[in-house]
Order: C-alpha cells, then structure tokens, then sequence
C-alpha cells in the first residue's frame, strides 16, 4: 500500500489526502511516520517534496522532509483533489469518443434505411 500510495504522490505532485485540511499533516498519525526511528523521524515521505522543474532532483529534501512548517517545500494539493481532477479530463475525453461512435452509427443507420426504402 505505501509503494502505491507513493507512486500517487509522486505522479500528480500531491501529499496526502485532501487540499489543505489533512495534507502533509496526516503523515503525523499514520503507521509509517510511528515506524521511524524516534531520534530521525521524518515528517513526510520524500515524494511529499517539491522537485525542480525537470522532475529530477528534490528541492531542498531536508528541509521538506525534517522541518516542515508548512507548505513551503512540500506539495500542498491533496491527491484526492488530484486524481480527481485528472479523471475529469478523460471523462471528459471519453465522452466525446462515446459521441462521435454513437453519431457515425446513426449515420449508419439513416443510411441503411435509406437503401432499404429505396428498394
């Protein structure tokens, strides 16, 4: 479950569940955050951190991971909010395939009546 919930985070650049009522902060109550050790416990995941524009290199990943105070070098979109937003673009995609498919079979169809009275 934390591999899959990391590769969330880290494709649509989010943290945690929702926009700013549990973001980042919910990783204070979660298993893994209880798991560190006490003397080095890290306030959340590394893909919580905000990376450079390639995408390659976290930025300033010690300050984001130890002292977080806020929402200056972590994510504050909430990955709910994300995927959803992401989802409604290929609903919006999709429905516009379902569309065009259903015209071009009317299409069809009006054709194939008109042959057929034709006849």
């Amino acid at each position: 479950m934390t591999a899959a919930w990391n590769n969330i985070q880290g494709t649509f650049d989010c943290c945690g569940v929702k926009t700013n009522t549990s973001g980042a902060r919910i990783y204070k109550r979660s298993n893994w955050y209880r798991e560190q050790p006490i003397v080095r416990r890290l306030k959340v995941p590394s893909t919580c951190c905000v990376e450079d524009s390639d995408g390659e290199n976290i930025i300033n990943q010690n300050d984001c991971q130890n002292n977080f105070n806020g929402y200056q070098n972590v994510y504050g979109k909430g990955c709910y909010d994300a995927v959803l937003q992401q989802t409604s673009v290929f609903a919006v995609l999709i429905s516009g395939c379902v569309v065009g498919v259903t015209g071009i079979q009317l299409l069809g169809l009006a054709f194939s009546l008109f042959v057929l009275c034709r006849m």
